[in-house]
Order: C-alpha cells, then structure tokens, then sequence
C-alpha cells in the first residue's frame, strides 16, 4: 500500500500512524442493524444505478400537489398529458399514525404512481406540500422518528427505481386549498386545479421573490435603507 502512494507527504503520514492503542474490537451501536439494511435496499442491483444530477438537453417537468388528511389522501399532477389525480382513504394501520407520517407517506403514494405509470424516467418532479417535515426529511435525507426514516429510505429507492430527479417545496396551507389538493384529500374533486384552475399559478417556480410578492422590497427598504 506504501509504495503506491506516490505523494511523500502522504507516505508520512500514513508511516506515523499509531495503531497500539486501538482497540482490535469494538462495540456495535444498535442502530447498525438498520444501517445496513438500508443500504443492502439502496444497493440490491446488480450493476450500480445512475440518477442524473444535471440534464443538457430539455426534459420533462412534472408538478404534483400531495395532502393528507385523518382519513385520507390526495394527488394532483400535471404532466405531457394534463392534469390527473388520485386519491383514497387510509388503512387502520396508516390512519392512527403521526400526521407527519401520513404526509410523507402520501408523498410515497404519489411517487409510485407516477412511477408505475412510467411518466417519471429521466423527469423532474416538482412536489408541492403543505407539511415542512416531508420537505426537510427528503432534503436532509434522514429524520428523527424510525418509522419516518423508513419512509424516507423509501423514497430514495424509488427514485432509483423509477430514475428520476426530485424537487420537494413547501406551499402554504392556503395556497394548498386553492389548488384543490385540501380537498382532494377528503375525496372532493370539484376544487381547484380538478375545476379547470391554473396548475402552474400555485407553484410559481419561474418568478422570484420579489416578482412574486411586491411588498417585499417595500418591507426590506425599511430597514435596508
């Protein structure tokens, strides 16, 4: 190994390490059981997956509005093919869990359907909810609660599965009923985006800050100067 380190100053370094107060075994945390669960999941392939990080060339954009509620769930998403949607009710097991949970679980949902219905290779997902632990879990990667942990592991392997890129973004309560996706959730298909809205109006992505709230530079002036 020291002879095909061609830096001498890392040839050093590794020569001076100390080993003899290391100890030759070491106890095992609990949670790396779980660990290594997850990435014989990640990595049950046979050859190793590639996702796309950046497109060169123009892909296809898909915006998805997800909600859940005690009792159930909703989707909403525009593709090539317009608008669709999807919702249902939630099995006793789902049902008495966190609300947090249901939220991303519904996320899930949403995904695989998509996925199942072969609109999301080489696609970017842009998902809109109401619930900013599903948006901070699936951009951190990771989450306090076990069962969301599993949740979010799930999400990665569906991604590689169905190879697709993913923007989680968080929309107000408000913004959520307008669009129709509160509704949705409770099994009301006459609301919003389902009634012939514009899709696009409540994740307005294309404007910035201050093209999407006037008032804003007013407000930073203020104290800006």
């Amino acid at each position: 190994y020291l002879s095909s380190i061609k830096d001498d100053n890392e040839r050093e370094q590794v020569q001076n390490l100390n080993y003899d107060h290391h100890p030759t075994k070491i106890t095992v945390a609990p949670r790396l059981r779980k660990d290594l669960e997850a990435l014989a999941r990640l990595f049950q392939a046979d050859k190793p997956t590639k996702l796309r990080v950046r497109y060169s060339k123009c892909i296809q954009a898909i915006v998805a509005v997800g909600d859940a509620a005690k009792s159930g769930f909703g989707d909403s998403f525009l593709t090539k093919d317009g608008i669709g949607y999807l919702f249902g009710t939630w099995n006793p097991t789902a049902g008495d869990q966190s609300s947090n949970y249901r939220e991303l679980k519904n996320c899930l949902i949403a995904v695989r359907h998509l996925g199942e219905k072969g609109v999301l290779r080489d696609a970017l997902l842009v998902f809109g909810t109401d619930n900013s632990l599903t948006e901070t879990a699936l951009y951190k990667g990771t989450a306090d609660s076990p069962l969301l942990i599993e949740l979010v592991i799930e999400f990665f392997a569906l991604q590689m599965e169905f190879n697709f890129t993913a923007i989680v973004t968080h929309l107000a309560g408000t913004r959520m009923i307008a669009q129709g996706g509160d509704g949705l959730s409770r099994g009301n298909i006459n609301e919003g985006v389902m009634n012939g809205a514009d899709f696009l109006s409540f994740i307005p992505t294309n404007l910035n800050a201050l093209e999407r709230s006037p008032q804003l530079k007013k407000w930073i002036a203020t104290w800006v100067g």
